[in-house]
């Protein structure tokens, strides 16, 4: 009897077939190898960038703390120090004025051991040491014809350990 074949497939389909799975598994196996070798490779990459990091982290902070240590800290306060002179300088009634003005009425024989200037008053508090009371009242005279006060008082007067007088004394600028 004869062989009658019945099926609808034709005799060289199941050949294509396997060989267009075989050429898939190869595409995905050397997808596969790609992308194990990307990982390894972005690993060894990432190891690299963090140790660079901490290379360039610790130089960051040697190099700050080179800034901030030694010579620098004495400009920085050194620039402080002109801010504050700049400002003094521009003051109406600055200190340095105060005390040159002292300073030029001040009567031989009395020297002034504290010094205090209320600047929201304008008032000058001045500890003074004289000899007795004659030079503690020309003292106050002296003060009271300087056009640069404008009222000169005597708050206390007291014996000083050391001989002599201690006396303050209240000046109000003008």
């Amino acid at each position: 009897m004869a062989n009658i074949n019945l099926s609808t497939r034709q005799a060289g389909s199941g050949m294509q077939k396997r060989h267009l799975s075989s050429s898939g598994n190869l595409i995905g196996g050397v997808l596969l190898i790609i992308a194990i070798i990307s990982v390894v490779v972005l690993s060894f990459w990432e190891k690299k960038l963090k140790s660079n990091v901490a290379i360039a982290e610790s130089s960051y902070e040697q190099k700050y703390a080179n800034l901030t240590q030694g010579r620098n800290r004495d400009v920085i306060d050194f620039q402080s120090r002109i801010f504050a002179l700049n400002n003094l300088a521009r003051q109406r009634n600055s200190v340095t004025d105060n005390l040159q003005n002292i300073e030029k009425y001040l009567v031989p024989g009395v020297y002034v051991s504290s010094y205090k200037y209320d600047k929201n008053n304008k008032i000058i508090q001045l500890r003074c040491v004289g000899e007795n009371h004659d030079i503690i009242a020309k003292q106050i005279a002296s003060f009271k014809n300087v056009e640069y006060f404008s009222n000169v008082n005597l708050i206390s007067t007291k014996v000083n350990v050391g001989g002599g007088f201690e006396f303050l004394i209240e000046i109000v600028n003008k």
